[in-house]
């Protein structure tokens, strides 16, 4: 799950909670003892704003809404047009935004118990994928990766991807002109991938595979990719 932007309405106490899973993007509403705990772990990150904005007497911080993916946090403080603070501005909070992010993420979180089984077993992670605990899916490919990509040109690179589940990071490597082969172990993430993959309609080479049977396969790579699998 990818908590992508939290907005906290401070007159009417309610909260905002938009993220990512593998059901897409959603947002969810939180009120009462929910958004109390939310509010409580923003204490420092609303005390570092009114200092920010000089705490002057006119001004009424009445929300304030991040958006974690672009980096840009808006605060509302009873004039016409919203403070905004991005790049620098938005770095210097955000070690106070990401205690609020953790915390408005454990109440739209629902954990689900574990299957039976082990993680050897196939079984296990299709059991996961089936009643949605797959609490590891950002419905994208990881951000380190994707920052990585803009730097390190992988066009024509065979490349394969380890624990591909539903292929987000093989799709954008595939996009951006990788040759790919994603292997996972669940026939689950297997059939999901390859659905996006023909709805994205970008080639790659989904296996339903075992990687630790990879040590005796012929083929070679120019790139391997692992997230959260090992």
């Amino acid at each position: 799950m990818d908590l992508t932007g939290f907005e906290l309405e401070l007159v009417t106490r309610r909260a905002e909670v938009s993220f990512a899973d593998a059901g897409g993007q959603r947002t969810r509403t939180l009120t009462g003892a929910a958004y109390d705990r939310i509010e409580s772990a923003a204490a420092a990150l609303l005390a570092a704003i009114e200092m920010r904005i000089g705490g002057a007497c006119h001004l009424e911080l009445t929300a304030i809404g991040v958006d974690t993916v672009a980096r840009v946090m808006r605060v509302d403080v009873g004039e016409p047009e919203p403070k905004r603070f991005e790049a620098a501005g938005y770095d210097g909070l955000a070690a106070a935004i990401a205690d609020v992010a953790r915390v408005a993420m454990g109440e739209v979180r629902q954990r689900k118990p574990d299957p039976a089984g082990t993680a050897s077993d196939a079984s296990f992670w299709a059991s996961l994928y089936d009643v949605g605990g797959d609490n590891w899916e950002l419905a994208r490919a990881t951000p380190p990766l994707a920052r990585w990509c803009e730097t390190h040109p992988v066009s024509g690179l065979r490349t394969l991807v380890v624990g591909c589940g539903r292929g987000h990071e093989a799709r954008l490597l595939a996009r951006l002109g990788a040759n790919v082969v994603g292997i996972d172990f669940a026939p689950e993430a297997v059939v999901q991938a390859r659905a996006l993959a023909a709805k994205d309609n970008v080639s790659i080479d989904f296996r339903e595979r075992d990687l630790f049977a990879l040590r005796d396969d012929p083929e070679r790579y120019d790139l391997v990719v692992e997230h959260c699998c090992f």
